[in-house]
């Protein structure tokens, strides 16, 4: 008899989740959302001749991806096209700086802000950098290893503490290779994907720069959100059973955990296995109505992590100096992520991150417009 799985969220994790699982047909599998599409964060908007991508922007290390089809003999291109972004991203400073992230480092040594020795710096970080990745990829993203015993049972450790940098912040890590200040800035904001410090994150994280520069920055045609309907298409191809606006309202637990969830439809779902595309907190607060005392034991380990504020703008205009992906410095970066991280409080003086998503995409907005978020 077949295991009857219950994924819950249908966010690139969830819908991911749901595809892997069909591949083994001991699992019977459904998806339920609660909204009424696919995608979780990754969503549009069409507003006066513009189509708004209004999730993540930024796609890295497609090959995860790409297994998701390769497991059903699919061809990923057939369902989503996904084109490289150079400059990966362009870098404005308050002195005038413009420095632009190339995937092939030696070329960015045209640029007058960047000496021969700069760029000799950044290959020597990148290669500090590779085995950040080198460690991560065999712990994290290979076994999935999250405890210390997984971690030297996955990779010798006697080289854990050397080839995580264990010790080190991030921007400690940066500093031993770079001198150059803009390149400092520059790859410590890395630390914007997981919304942290680079002050206070750990030095393994610079594992992201090298990640970027080995896999590529690449944009999916049309918007991010054409990659969840990629998702969804391969779904309906699968023996997946899909559930939209429904809404868990409360689980009932048994002798091996879960085996029913209720709707706020006031439906009914029986299960063996449950998978949550929530975040682990909130999902043990309003679903499984987990007792405070371990509530407050994963409040102590896990702090949220930094959100931003997003505009998105169509404007009737065109900003030639704007490159796809631009992050403009803030004068200090130090009391940029002070302010944010230790005082809790905005700065006046932020990092900003925009995309202009129509220099690669012209066909997002009206001819000589520009999208600006």
């Amino acid at each position: 008899m077949k295991k009857r799985v219950t994924v819950i969220g249908a966010g690139l994790g969830g819908m991911s989740a749901a595809i892997s699982l069909a591949k083994h047909p001991e699992y019977e599998v459904t998806l339920v959302e609660k909204n009424a599409h696919l995608g979780g964060k990754l969503n549009v908007l069409e507003k006066d001749g513009f189509r708004f991508d209004l999730g993540p922007s930024i796609l890295t290390m497609p090959h995860f991806f790409e297994r998701l089809f390769t497991m059903h003999n699919k061809v990923m291109n057939d369902y989503v096209t996904i084109v490289p972004v150079d400059p990966h991203w362009r870098n404005f400073f308050e002195d005038g700086t413009v420095i632009d992230l190339n995937k092939n480092t030696k070329s960015m040594l045209s640029q007058t802000a960047l000496t021969a020795n700069d760029i000799q710096e950044l290959e020597s970080f990148l290669n500090y950098a590779e085995t950040l990745y080198t460690f991560s990829n065999k712990v994290y993203f290979e076994n999935q290893s999250e405890r210390k015993l997984d971690t030297v049972k996955y990779y010798n450790p006697l080289k854990i503490i050397k080839d995580s940098d264990m010790f080190s912040t991030m921007d400690e890590g940066v500093r031993k290779h770079i001198t150059n200040p803009y390149m400092i800035d520059i790859l410590n904001f890395f630390i914007k994907y997981v919304g942290s410090s680079p002050y206070d994150a750990p030095a393994v994280l610079n594992l992201l720069p090298y990640i970027q520069w080995k896999f590529d920055l690449w944009y999916v045609e049309g918007g991010m959100f054409n990659l969840s309907k990629g998702l969804e298409k391969l779904i309906k191809e699968l023996p997946i059973n899909v559930i939209t606006n429904a809404e868990v309202a409360a689980v009932e637990k048994g002798v091996n955990g879960i085996e029913r969830i209720h709707l706020t439809s006031k439906k009914t779902l029986e299960t063996d296995i449950v998978v949550s595309n929530m975040e682990v907190i909130p999902f043990y607060q309003r679903i499984t109505k987990e007792p405070e005392a371990k509530l407050a034991a994963y409040h102590k380990k896990y702090g949220p992590s930094c959100s931003g504020y997003a505009l998105h703008l169509g404007v009737n205009k065109t900003y030639p100096q704007l490159a796809h992906h631009n992050v403009f410095h803030a004068h200090s970066s130090r009391a940029h992520f002070d302010k944010i991280f230790h005082q809790k409080t905005l700065t006046n003086d932020p990092t900003i991150y925009l995309v202009a998503p129509m220099k690669s995409d012209p066909s997002q907005g009206p001819k000589d417009h520009e999208i600006i978020k």
